[in-house]
């Protein structure tokens, strides 16, 4: 590992009495003889049974600093290698089985009752650990579902989670699909969320709420290009929206929820432009800029951008070209100028606020065009007719 190789691993490698092969497991090296988990390839898909090779041996391999996690007997690695020891069948697991439970090992041991910047000495404990830290298949803990015995889901909402997601997170990166954790009191600071851009096979992320402390919209996310659903609204990700290494190469992303944040930046034409962005969510942001850029969303069906006192301009006249909106939002905003008539073209919208602006002028007779339209606010404006 760590270097450029390609090729095939020769098979006569094979007849070594080797306990691991090290490598990138990635398509450009190929091993006919080994089952690659995570950055490790096993001799075979069955454990090692040498009594010298132990758990901890066995976790050193994919142990994220080497082992040297395990110094510190009060650290929340050493907690999972003592709960793992304590297993009695722990010698048949492989490399990957052992890694998997000690990854959730770790989040358990780093979060549960454990004080972080935005909670007190004693914070609660988790609402629901059901199974967790048990010697019961990790599939059976609460939150955590599985395909093929391998973690594809862990959704913990409104848990009492608090701590910090450990780095260890990564190990799960291979088969993980869906993270939600909306609605904790979970901490990560800076680097401490580099465990984010190895869930290169997450489709959906949910942190809303939690405290995820970074300058801007973090960069790790750059690299998760199948998301579709992200969800980092008011997670004190002040700052930039780092759109450009962030959102560029996002472009599955159906669902974005960037709310409750401070960006201080109009909406980037990285975020506008994503092809297959449906819904998207930007309220209370400290957004700046006007509205010209929605025409441009080439799919939009959903855009609240209320509670942002910086979006100022008039409501282009373009807007009538915004055909795939369904739903259009930006109440307490600085809207100003009047409605224009084009607005009547969206003949599929069922609902729009745009109520606390400052809009002056006559209601559009051309509202009547909506035939769709179900929910309208226009109070809180100048307007007349």
């Amino acid at each position: 590992e760590g270097n450029m190789l390609s090729g095939t691993m020769p098979n006569e490698i094979c007849d070594i009495d080797f306990y691991s092969l090290g490598s990138d497991c990635y398509d450009n090296v190929l091993c006919a003889c080994c089952t690659c988990c995570g950055n490790v390839c096993d001799k075979s898909s069955t454990s090692f049974q040498s009594p010298a090779y132990g758990v901890k041996q066995k976790l050193s391999i994919v142990a994220l600093r080497g082992g040297e996690e395990f110094d510190d007997p009060e650290s929340y690695p050493s907690s999972a290698l003592a709960f793992l020891e304590g297993i009695s069948d722990v010698t048949q697991y492989t490399v990957a089985e052992l890694a998997q439970k000690y990854a959730l090992l770790c989040f358990f041991f780093s979060t549960f009752g454990v004080p972080n910047l935005y909670t007190d000495e004693n914070p609660p404990v988790w609402t629901n650990s059901k199974n967790w830290a048990t010697d019961t298949n990790e599939c059976t803990w609460y939150g955590v579902y599985c395909e093929d015995d391998k973690v594809i889901s862990i959704g913990l909402m409104n848990n009492q989670i608090g701590g910090t997601v450990p780095l260890e997170m990564a190990l799960l990166g291979p088969n993980l699909r869906s993270l939600n954790l909306n609605g904790n009191h979970v901490s990560n600071i800076k680097g401490e969320m580099a465990w984010l851009e190895k869930m290169t096979e997450l489709r959906a992320l949910h942190l809303y709420y939690c405290n995820f402390d970074s300058h801007g919209i973090t960069t790790y996310l750059g690299g998760l290009t199948k998301l579709e659903h992200l969800d980092v609204s008011y997670t004190l990700m002040f700052g930039s929206f780092n759109a450009e290494t962030v959102f560029t190469s996002l472009t599955n992303l159906h669902t974005l929820e960037l709310g409750g944040n401070m960006y201080n930046e109009p909406i980037p034409t990285e975020i506008v432009n994503l092809p297959s962005l449906v819904h998207l969510y930007v309220d209370n942001a400290m957004v700046t800029g006007n509205l010209s850029f929605v025409p441009n969303m080439p799919r939009i069906s959903e855009l609240w951008l209320d509670a942002n006192e910086n979006i100022t301009g008039t409501i282009p006249s373009e807007i009538g070209n915004a055909r795939t909106l369904r739903s259009f939002s930006v109440s307490e905003c600085n809207v100003t100028g009047t409605i224009p008539s084009e607005i009547g073209s969206l003949v599929d919208i069922h609902q729009m606020w745009l109520q606390h602006n400052k809009l002056t002028g006559t209601i559009p007779s051309d509202l009547k065009e909506m035939t769709s339209l179900r929910i309208l606010h226009l109070e809180g404006n100048m307007l007349s007719g």
